[in-house]
């Protein structure tokens, strides 16, 4: 009697009829990570024997013997199971993808996959074992920033992550007011999707120095975020002179001042002075600050050009 039930178990675990194991297989992954409360999907391909193609095929997943994490009849699932594990392939096209949500924190594996095809035979993989690694922390997104960085030029940022459910796909949003956004999802290897969101604009004066944010949703989940300074370069602007007198006497001498708003900084200043006749150049050089010694009724006005590595005002 002992030799019977030991002869059961490994033919449970093996092949239980005369078909050869060589024509049985299964693609699947050893380890996958998943997101506690989130979902994964267990990638899963499998091939049989010809004789097989036209019965009755009945998929399963269980962890040891008779411990189903997933079975066609509801009952025979473990407690811990039910409700949270679904064949999200088709297994007439040879798909045997598990999907188990949501990830409670015991849900590590091992699992199996089994297959029983009605009066042909039955096979468990018990060498392709699939781990979960469950994480209790999501991932931040990654950002990144292409393009030029001059004012009034068109650039692109990205904002990416990678997940194991999509089911609920994460939610990406955008600090930034422009509705230029594409959304792209993409399936990797090792059960993975990538979610990427591309974000398009024409950065301003105004955008230097501030912050773009994107921040991603999962589900059940405070958002997370990740952020990038905006660097705009952009000529002078807001070119203003400024002198050190209210009250500018014939004779006097006055100190003219010009200052600008520019990134990089103006690193070249030239001066001009307005006459009744002409208009005439008066320095030329890096020092912002301009000396007239002697002022007449001839000098109607001054004004300053500013430049830096972008351009000039």
């Amino acid at each position: 009697l002992l030799l019977h039930l030991l002869y059961l178990k490994v033919a449970y675990f093996d092949t239980q009829f005369a078909e050869a194991s060589s024509e049985w297989s299964v693609s699947t992954i050893r380890n996958i990570w998943a997101l506690k409360d989130s979902c994964v999907v267990i990638p899963c391909t499998y091939n049989h024997p010809p004789s097989a193609e036209k019965g009755n095929k009945k998929i399963m997943w269980h962890k040891d013997f008779n411990q189903y994490i997933y079975h066609q009849t509801l009952n025979k699932v473990l407690e811990e199971f039910k409700g949270r594990t679904s064949l999200i392939g088709d297994p007439e096209n040879q798909n045997c993808s598990l999907q188990i949500d949501p990830v409670a924190p015991d849900d590590k594996g091992p699992f199996h996959f089994r297959i029983e095809i009605d009066k042909l035979d039955k096979y468990s993989f018990m060498n392709d074992e699939v781990t979960i690694n469950i994480n209790d922390t999501a991932q931040s997104p990654t950002l990144s920033l292409s393009g030029d960085t001059k004012a009034g030029t068109g650039v692109s940022a990205s904002c990416l992550i990678y997940h194991t459910c999509p089911a609920h796909s994460p939610n990406i949003t955008w600090s930034h007011s422009s509705t230029a956004i594409t959304v792209r999802s993409q399936q990797m290897e090792r059960g993975q999707w990538k979610l990427t969101s591309e974000l398009k604009f024409t950065l301003t004066v105004d955008d230097h120095g501030k912050n773009l944010t994107c921040k991603v949703q999962y589900k059940g989940r405070q958002p997370l975020e990740n952020s990038v300074t905006l660097n705009v370069t952009y000529a002078p602007v807001k070119v203003m002179v400024n002198y050190n007198h209210s009250v500018v006497k014939e004779g006097n001498s006055i100190v003219l001042t010009c200052s600008s708003h520019s990134n990089p900084p103006a690193h070249r200043f030239q001066w001009y002075k307005i006459n009744i006749a002409q208009t005439d150049l008066l320095s030329e050089g890096d020092n912002n600050i301009y000396t007239e010694n002697n002022m007449t009724r001839k000098s109607r006005a001054f004004y300053c050009i500013a430049e830096n590595l972008v351009g000039q005002s």
